[in-house]
Order: structure tokens, then C-alpha cells, then sequence
């Protein structure tokens, strides 16, 4: 937490916790045993948390995820592509403060943010057409602030995420 811009010696971490689910859509091209492509995806569900000192209670949530990606890969077998894959990441983050005495009026704000992802991932092939994944992938939005003006201060966070992802592909 930060007061009129001097640091208090606050630091907190917390680890949010939720899931999604979503869509992807992309197109590949193979040369030999390398596929170059590119891909979009958009995710929906829930991800929040939060913590609470001595008298003010924080929270932060993600209810979406989109990102364009370029993918790179080889193929060792016929059947099995492994990638790497990294592009542009969008989210909207939505955060409130409030104090638990009721003293201080709460505080809600939500913020669109831009950022980048990478990952790695597996994608094997179920059929001619159907594909299943297994993809790891790391997300990082940059520095946000939200200030709280009835208390003179501000609290700056710096939202990454980390996600397992699997999913099923159907080539047209």
C-alpha cells in the first residue's frame, strides 16, 4: 500500500484463486516437421482474492482473459506438436477496498488492462480432424493503481497469472 506516493512498508502477496473455461480459434501452417500459426482465444469464469489488515478488507477479481498469440512448433511424431506460444494479453481487473468499521466509504474500480503472455504446450492429434492440448501458460498485466481517496492512499499491484489449460481442437 502506498500513502500520498511515499512507500509505508506494506508489502502482501496473495495467491487468487478460480477457474475458466473458453474458446480458441487459429490457423497453422506446416513446413516439414515445423508449424507456424496464429491463434486468439477468449476465457470466462472467476478468478478473486484478497486480504484483510487491521481494519481494511481488499479485493481483487478477474472475470475474463482474451489474447492473440503467435505459435511455433515441431512435430517429433505425426500425430504430436509441441510449441511455444506468446502475443498480447487483455483482461479487465476489477478491485475494492473497503474499511470493516463502516468509518471510510468502500471503494470500487475496475480496470481494462493490456499485457503480455508465453507458454509452452503439447497438442496431439485424436483423429484427422480432432485435436486434444495440454498448454501452461504464464500472463502478465504490468503495474495497476487504485487509489482511495478517502484515506489519501493508493495500492499498487502487479497482476500475473499462471494457468494450465486444456482444451479440444476441430479442424475445418
Amino acid at each position: 500500500m502506498w500513502l500520498r506516493g511515499l512507500p509505508t512498508g506494506f508489502n502482501h502477496g496473495f495467491r487468487p484463486e478460480g477457474g475458466f473455461g473458453g474458446v480458441h480459434a487459429g490457423y497453422n501452417h506446416q513446413f516439414d516437421r515445423f508449424v507456424v500459426g496464429i491463434e486468439g482465444d477468449a476465457d470466462f469464469g472467476r478468478v478473486n482474492g484478497g486480504f484483510t489488515i487491521p481494519i481494511f478488507r481488499y479485493d481483487a477479481r478477474k472475470e475474463w482473459e482474451a489474447s492473440v498469440r503467435g505459435r511455433f512448433g515441431y512435430t517429433p511424431t505425426e500425430r504430436l506438436l509441441l510449441y511455444v506460444t506468446g502475443g498480447v494479453a487483455f483482461t479487465e481487473l476489477k478491485y475494492s477496498w473497503m474499511d470493516i468499521t463502516g468509518f471510510f466509504p468502500p471503494v470500487d474500480a475496475s480496470v481494462s488492462k493490456a499485457g503480455w503472455t508465453a507458454g509452452i504446450g503439447g497438442e496431439a492429434a485424436l483423429t484427422h480432424r480432432v485435436t486434444a492440448r495440454l498448454e501452461y501458460r504464464y500472463s502478465d498485466f504490468g503495474t495497476t493503481r487504485f487509489d482511495w481517496p478517502a484515506v489519501a492512499g493508493s495500492y499498487e499491484q502487479h497482476p500475473r497469472f499462471q494457468s494450465v489449460r486444456g482444451g479440444v481442437s476441430v479442424r475445418f
